[in-house]
């Protein structure tokens, strides 16, 4: 059992909530590893104001779906929140949070070791992918708003890449 200790200290520890929220940028900061700005105005049909960095990220995937944008899966998705021997790991121990994470929440795309993740939504047959970044417990991603520790901390519309065009998935 040791030997699988260093594979799930991270998506299990994010999963079940072992990272805590630091202070939010207030606006106009880059995401984290990224030169985009941190938001563009809100997305097509989602009103103005309506999102806000720093809000949760339930409150966020609410306006999203309201909206008409749906997730957007990522196939790599798995391997990217679990890491590289995730086909292995989760197929002997499916129960694990973070092997469930991609299947709870279809828009996930990745995770990262320090809580910060990113999702990924598409409006109808649109080309742009709308893709928000994270940042808290994972556990959180559809509590309510007042209990949420999961927060939006930055969003991009961009084209959506080569070979995903079409409707998204329902």
């Amino acid at each position: 059992m040791k030997r699988f200790i260093p594979l799930l200290g991270f998506p299990l520890a994010l999963a079940l909530g072992a990272c805590q929220a630091h202070p939010l940028p207030s606006s106009g900061t880059p995401a984290p590893g990224s030169s985009a700005p941190a938001h563009d105005s809100a997305p097509t049909n989602v009103a103005q104001g309506a999102l806000r960095p720093g809000m949760a990220y339930g409150s966020f995937r609410k306006q999203m779906l309201d909206h008409g944008w749906r997730p957007l899966p990522d196939a790599k998705c798995l391997a990217n929140v679990v890491g590289g021997n995730a086909q292995k790991l989760c197929s002997s121990h499916p129960e694990l949070a973070s092997c469930r994470a991609c299947t709870e929440i279809p828009e996930l795309s990745a995770c990262s070791g320090d809580g910060h993740c990113q999702m990924q939504f598409r409006q109808g047959d649109a080309d742009d992918v709308m893709r928000a970044n994270t940042f808290g417990p994972l556990r959180d991603w559809n509590a309510p708003a007042d209990q949420s520790q999961l927060r939006i901390t930055s969003w991009q519309v961009e084209p959506a890449p080569a070979g995903t065009s079409g409707a998204a998935p329902h």
